[in-house]
């Protein structure tokens, strides 16, 4: 055992996991940052609202890409120079169109259809279709950065646009007044400057106007699964938010927010790991190595795991230093929802394993599916009677659940009993 910790920390991948995960710890600081002056600055009604905005946005910006993002491990990862740069310019093109159609779609949905369910007056069509566009690009690039095994190109311009962030809210809060919108337009005002320079440092790998139709068909065809899955998985963390409104009050929604939004380090915690995990698993030949790989990745995981769990004793101080006194309440719904989604890291390595290395990214998905479907089901039933935490019972039984099916199926596939 001592040994297997030894070669894990020695490992690149525990290196690369530690430099992705150190800048996700940075832009949460960040972000924390932003959000607590935000929700000191209008109060938990508004909070409340410009989390179901940004919930929604957020959605949507880690599907409209159509799983591009993910084929670009797969491709990237086993071909040379000159090829590396016709398959990512092929789908920079893809990944541009197909972000503006669906970012029309869905703000017209939001303006005609969501604004009524959420109860909602404000129009905010414009800002969601420019929202939408702008932080799809930007995990674009974040993948480009991820397939080429750049890490520390990713994390830098990560927390660059965390820093952004807040150089214009100082601004606004000193000549301005800092509300919902300005909130927003801040944010797109940040990706737009991050993006000249993701262009300079990837510029070498773009080579417009290129386009390979055959290559984008094979990107299609490998990412037609990651699309239900992209839907499943970012449904699946956003869920909360989008389904309380329809049931308690903006102010109730802007007190579980205020929890909620302290999460953003399990799903941060979780695409970091599969950042590094993902271009491993996709290299190895056989079963043994994959196996081999799959102990020093459930290392990684477990401390992980470890240091995650040491937020829920640190979750009054954390709230009432983030926030003011008005959202006390949010203490206790951030203790219970740091237990219900602690389950999630250790899936980690077992997902890589199933989608990356057996292939398997439509089992993942059906998975899922059935995952969220039940989450759904269950916040119906839990969220009238409990209230604000009726979605956190919901995600301990998920989370719990989901572990133990992708480990039934992980050694299900070593030893041949699953297809």
């Amino acid at each position: 055992m001592g040994n297997l910790i030894k070669e894990t920390i020695l490992s690149s991948s525990f290196k690369d996991s530690l430099l992705v995960m150190a800048s996700s710890a940075v832009g949460s600081v960040l972000g924390f940052v932003f959000l607590s002056l935000l929700a000191r600055s209008v109060g938990a009604e508004q909070f409340g609202i410009y989390s179901t905005i940004t919930s929604y946005i957020l959605f949507l910006s880690t599907i409209v890409d159509l799983g591009i993002n993910q084929s670009l491990v797969k491709f990237v990862a086993q071909v040379k120079e000159e090829e590396k740069k016709k398959i990512i310019t092929t789908s920079f093109y893809s990944v541009f169109i197909s972000t503006i159609g669906l970012s029309l779609f869905f703000s017209l949905v939001y303006e005609f259809l969501l604004k009524k369910i959420w109860h909602y007056n404000d129009h905010y069509f414009f800002l969601i279709f420019i929202s939408i566009i702008t932080f799809s690009l930007f995990v674009y690039f974040l993948a480009v950065f991820q397939s080429l095994k750049k890490f520390f190109q990713r994390s830098l311009v990560d927390i660059l646009y965390c820093i952004l962030r807040l150089i214009f809210v100082a601004v606004l809060l000193y000549f301005f007044v800092f509300n919902v919108q300005n909130a927003l337009i801040i944010v797109n005002f940040s990706y737009g400057l991050v993006f000249v320079l993701t262009l300079v440092l990837l510029k070498k790998f773009f080579i417009f106007p290129y386009f390979n139709r055959e290559k984008w068909k094979s990107l299609i065809e490998f990412s037609k699964w990651f699309v239900p899955n992209n839907i499943f998985v970012n449904l699946f963390y956003k869920l909360d938010i989008l389904m309380l409104p329809a049931f308690l009050s903006a102010y109730q929604v802007g007190l579980y927010s205020a929890a909620a939004r302290f999460m953003i380090i399990f799903p941060l915690s979780i695409n970091s790991l599969i950042a590094v995990f993902s271009t491993r698993f996709s290299q190895f030949k056989n079963k043994e190595e994959c196996h081999h790989y799959l102990r020093s990745s459930l290392t990684i995981s477990a401390l992980v795991f470890a240091v995650l769990a040491s937020l829920f004793l640190l979750g009054k101080y954390l709230i009432l230093f983030a926030y003011s006194s008005e959202f006390s309440a949010s203490v206790k719904i951030f203790q219970f929802l740091v237990l219900a989604y602690l389950p999630l890291i250790l899936t980690v390595p077992f997902y890589n394993a199933i989608v990356y290395f057996y292939k398997k990214p439509q089992l993942m998905t059906l998975i899922l599916g059935l995952q969220v479907l039940i989450f759904f089901i269950l916040n119906l039933f839990f969220i009238p009677k409990q209230n604000f935490y009726g979605p956190i019972y919901s995600l301990f039984i998920v989370n719990t659940l989901t572990l133990f099916v992708e480990i039934g199926i992980y050694f299900g596939r070593k030893r041949k009993i699953l297809y």
